[in-house]
């Protein structure tokens, strides 16, 4: 498998990269809050880690594009839809 990266494609993976790093480290930060509702606490872990799983789909999508074979097609629907259905839980989490 090879992966060619573009010049601005290596630059999307750097802000992704840096996306992740940054949800995670929110991630540590509010469950190391002390003065955060259990509640309060427990909505934004699950909120971030769900922005996380969103943007890491996103990375493995741009990656896998542009591959032929069975599995490369595969891979991409998986991913798509799991994309689709973590959107999906963050409008749900965001409207109540």
């Amino acid at each position: 498998m090879n992966i060619d990266l573009s010049f601005s494609s290596l630059i999307n993976v750097i802000f992704i990269a840096a996306g992740i790093g940054i949800c995670s480290m929110s991630i540590m930060q509010v469950g190391s809050g002390i003065h955060i509702r259990k509640e309060v606490k427990g909505y934004f872990q699950i909120f971030f880690t769900l922005i996380n799983i969103y943007i890491s789909m996103h990375l493995i999508r741009m990656l896998l594009e542009g591959h032929s074979g069975e599995g490369f097609a595969i891979g991409i629907r998986v991913v798509t839809f799991t994309e689709f259905l973590v959107s999906g839980l963050m409008i749900y989490m965001l409207s109540f």
